[in-house]
């Protein structure tokens, strides 16, 4: 079974769902979840597969997801106001999670925690990110 892009989502899931000696619980691994597969043998781990429900979840096209980072979820996009009409400065503070990722990410190692991310009209939603090397 392959998507509609030729990428066979089936065997990432089937990768996912049967991998040795899993350390985190990730509940239903189908396509009901919102997931994208990265490219961590490229600079910077650029997105190059994202399913339905990611674009649904995020309110994102793909033409404006694929070959980014997901960092790009962290803010608000830059062309939609703040609710409030005050700009309000990108803090600098390093996010634990943020830092849980990068170091799972490095040691090739499974890793799940919590992060505020913003969808595409500017609403912030508390997103599970689950980081699973496959």
């Amino acid at each position: 079974l392959y998507s509609s892009s030729q990428f066979d989502t089936l065997s990432v899931l089937s990768r996912v769902y049967t991998r040795p000696n899993p350390k985190i619980e990730l509940g239903p691994v189908d396509d009901s979840v919102s997931f994208v597969v990265v490219d961590s043998m490229q600079p910077d781990y650029p997105i190059v597969y994202c399913s339905q429900n990611f674009y649904k979840l995020t309110g994102y096209r793909q033409e404006e997801i694929v070959g980014r980072n997901l960092r790009f979820l962290q803010h608000p996009p830059p062309d939609v106001p703040n609710p409030d009409g005050v700009d309000k400065p990108v803090s600098t503070e390093r996010n634990p999670a943020v830092e849980a990722f990068k170091k799972s990410l490095m040691l090739g190692q499974e890793c799940q925690a919590s992060l505020v991310n913003y969808r595409r009209d500017g609403e912030p939603f508390l997103n599970l990110i689950s980081v699973v090397p496959i």
